[in-house]
């Protein structure tokens, strides 16, 4: 008795604080594990990728090449912007490998080239964004675009940004000031000044010059800087660039000066609206819901103090879409466990019998919270239907051991009980040997699973029989009699006998046929001949020799008829239910989408083209979308020439329904209506796509090698020799993996340096002369005026 007391009283211990440990539990939208990848992206304005890839991936490649742990380097360059993806051995800490690559980023920044972004580290690919994103303002206001975003930086941001669990808050949508310097090439040509004088010229005047140090008359080392400008006011006008003829040719001489806003590098808008965005993303293992909840409180407190006219209206919130989830998986979880109870309450016709499944789920599913805490799982959309699935599992557990104490009065059926829920987590172990991807988004079900499984055996075997010690279930002789009266009766009832004698058929069929049935059920699953491999290579680079073995598969089942015409229907036949799902998952590449029905349109423009005209063709697009009451949102991203992105969400009500469809064939229309752009349109339905892949050719050779430079030079080669072959009508030289892509041009000037000798000229001149005509903006160094460091550009 004393035993049973001390067990439940251990038992309800460890509830308590699984239920007090309850609002510590992280709640996310979706799976947040990082993985063992680390990426690095980096812009460089508009120069070329091959630019990219000398000056900027390749030496940082060698810099993070060096790092201890790495399994795999990866990099693409492309025109203004690089990427390199690290990938690390399993063990390796992969937050302290993401700090030490972070920190090697900022070491080597000042050794980049001039104009080159500071590289962004993240977990995820193509983005810095490795903390979710929880919420999403939008600020309207009177004034300019670049003084509302000045008021939420200084006024809003820094206030939400103090929050414990608050990972960063971006404010966004407004274009900075700059200096712009537009010289005139006569003038310029005319006194003898080149863009880099100019350049030359600023720098010095901004920069401040150590001159040394020298003692005061009290003994104290003061040190002395020379600095060209003035300490409370920029003079233009005192900026020597260059002398012709003895006369001193000053800055406003030969350009106009002007203080603006910078030219968008790219437009962002919310169903065609330009506003003010201010973006909060969360700490990793946040609770969302109650980060979510301090936030409106904390703009709430804010908007006493707002100027007039100044609005702030929630856009997204993350932490919506979390509470909704939780309440329809709570509800059917609720609503199942109701039914099930209901039905042990009929059955059994005892409150007492009830009461003691009830308790039992309950300390069950509050001791799993405290190892959900202790191991740091996360809960979210997978790892609540884990918890879901395995309710039902738990009752059955339960309900097995509170009969059988209740019939027999010992604890030995927890042995079919253990073997039983032993094979269920056998079953779940499978999910930590898929892809690295599938694995990432299915770990939380599968823990949540085994914890709530392995908890019940625990509960089943210790905490169950002593709560029955202590509220036992007695079961009369009378009830007993009454019952097998009852069994007696129904057994001679007519209808009962049929079904028996039908039964008993049937059960003897199958044992006399077993084997049938037995080769059926195999047959059904699927025989693995589709992993069966087309072909065994041979590898005599590496010393491997042919066998009469490989020599007789080749010849057999790796023969080409047979893989070409006999394979596919063996596979079909053969292959049964596993067939047809590992080539769905090969297809599909389990890349599940758990969002809302989603219609996605890339746009693509020639070279050429400028931002200004892709944004010409998005307003024209957004103006149409607006039209449509059935649209939710429709988000535009503009951020160049090369891909630009609209995506579009539906109002619950027409999710499922057919007008994603009716919209995808309007905008499908449109596409074909409008030129000078490529558009692709996927999400529902097939996808459209009418970009022309003229360089996708007709056949292709690949180079791999470590050194970009001569793999350059060897494709020249061969791409000059191969071009005197009559039929051959064009070679186009690619990198990366997207050979069907749209090929880019660009002048390549091959100089030669005897010649240019020979003209009293030299690379660097032609260089100089050439940015005379270049439309890109030439960076000239930043001044502080007082309230934020404005850029300084010299364009023509």
């Amino acid at each position: 008795m004393r035993n049973s007391f001390s067990i439940s009283i251990i038992f309800l211990v460890f509830s308590i604080i699984g239920l007090a440990l309850l609002p510590k539990i992280s709640l996310q939208l979706k799976p947040n594990h990082k993985g063992q990848s680390v990426h690095v992206k980096y812009n460089w304005g508009s120069m070329s990728a091959e630019v990219v890839e000398k000056e900027v991936t390749a030496p940082l490649e060698g810099v993070l090449s060096a790092i201890i742990g790495i399994k795999d380097v990866t990099s693409e360059s492309r025109k203004g912007e690089g990427e390199i993806s690290l990938t690390f051995k399993k063990g390796v800490d992969i937050d302290a490998a993401r700090f030490e690559v972070s920190s090697l980023m900022r070491s080597v920044y000042k050794k980049l080239p001039e104009g080159v972004t500071l590289p962004i580290v993240s977990y995820k690919k193509g983005t810095g964004d490795s903390d979710p994103l929880l919420m999403v303002y939008n600020i309207n206001g009177e004034g300019s675009n670049y003084q509302l975003q000045k008021y939420a930086e200084e006024n809003i941001a820094n206030h939400i940004g103090q929050l414990s669990d608050v990972s960063k808050v971006n404010v966004s949508g407004a274009t900075p000031m700059e200096w712009e310097l537009s010289y005139n090439t006569n003038s310029m040509l005319a006194a003898g000044i080149v863009v880099d004088d100019l350049k030359k010229a600023i720098r010095s005047y901004l920069e401040s010059k150590e001159l040394g140090a020298v003692f005061n008359i009290r003994g104290e080392n003061l040190f002395l800087s020379f600095i060209g400008q003035p300490t409370d006011l920029l003079q233009w006008g005192g900026i020597v660039v260059g002398k012709k003829e003895g006369r001193i040719i000053y800055l406003t001489d030969v350009v106009s000066i002007k203080k603006k806003e910078q030219a968008p590098k790219s437009y962002y808008r919310i169903n065609g609206l330009s506003t003010i965005y201010l973006v909060v993303y969360s700490a990793q293992g946040a609770n969302q819901i109650q980060l979510a909840n301090q936030i409106k409180e904390q703009v709430g407190a804010l908007k006493v103090n707002f100027p007039d006219n100044f609005s702030m209206m929630l856009n997204y919130d993350a932490s919506e879409e979390i509470e909704k989830e939780i309440t329809s998986i709570s509800t059917r979880a609720l609503m199942a466990i109701g039914i099930l109870l209901l039905f042990v309450l009929v059955i059994s016709r005892r409150w007492r019998y009830l009461m003691i499944i009830l308790v039992s789920l309950l300390v069950n599913l509050s001791i799993a919270i405290f190892f959900y805490y202790l191991l740091d799982i996360e809960i979210h959309l997978y790892s609540l239907a884990g918890i879901t699935v395995s309710l039902g599992i738990i009752i059955d557990n339960t309900i097995i051991m509170v009969d059988h104490i209740r019939h027999s009065g010992n604890k030995k059926v927890f042995l079919a009980v253990l073997a039983a829920t032993l094979t269920t987590i056998g079953s779940l172990t499978v999910i930590f040997f898929l892809k690295e991807q599938q694995k990432l988004n299915l770990v939380d079900f599968a823990w949540v699973m085994i914890i709530n499984l392995t908890v019940s055996l625990f509960v089943a075997l210790w905490f169950i029989p002593a709560l029955m010690d202590k509220f036992p279930l007695t079961r009369t002789r009378l009830q007993g009699t009454r019952r097998r009266e009852q069994g007696k009766v129904f057994k001679h009832k007519s209808r009962s006998y049929r079904w028996s004698n039908r039964y008993s058929r049937y059960v003897l069929f199958l044992k006399r046929w077993r084997w049938a049935f037995i080769i059926a059920i195999i047959w059904a699953f699927g025989l693995p001949f589709f992993l069966i491999p087309e072909e065994i290579k041979i590898d005599e680079k590496e010393g491997e020799e042919a066998t009469w073995w490989t020599d007789f598969y080749n010849s057999s089942l790796g023969n080409s008829t047979y893989v070409s015409e006999i394979r596919p229907w063996i596979n079909k036949i053969l292959g049964g239910s596993l067939y047809y799902f590992s080539s769905y998952m090969d297809e599909s590449g389990m890349d599940w989408d758990d969002q809302k029905t989603k219609l996605t349109v890339n746009v693509s423009m020639p070279d050429g083209a400028t931002l200004e005209q892709m944004n010409k063709v998005f307003l024209e697009w957004e103006n149409f979308l607006a039209s449509f009451t059935e649209v939710d949102r429709f988000e535009s991203r503009v951020d160049g020439i090369n891909r630009s992105t609209i995506e579009i969400t539906f109002v619950e009500e027409e999710e499922n329904g057919v007008f994603p469809y009716v919209l995808k064939q309007h905008l499908e229309s449109r596409a074909i209506e409008t030129g000078g752009a490529d558009f692709s349109i996927y999400g529902v339905g097939r996808g459209f796509s009418n970009a022309l892949y003229n360089g996708g050719g007709n056949s292709s050779v690949e180079l791999k090698g470590y050194n970009y430079d001569q793999l350059i030079t060897y494709a020249q080669r061969f791409k000059d020799s191969i071009l005197l072959h009559p039929r051959i009508n064009e070679v186009v030289i690619k990198t990366g993996s997207m050979w069907r892509s749209k090929p880019r041009y660009e002048f390549v000037m091959s100089l030669d340096p005897g010649l240019l000798a020979a003209n009293n000229s030299s690379i660097q001149n032609v260089y100089n002369n050439l940015r005379f005509y270049s439309p890109g903006d030439i960076y000239a160094g930043s001044y502080y005026d007082g309230e934020e460091p404005l850029s300084i550009y010299i364009n023509e």
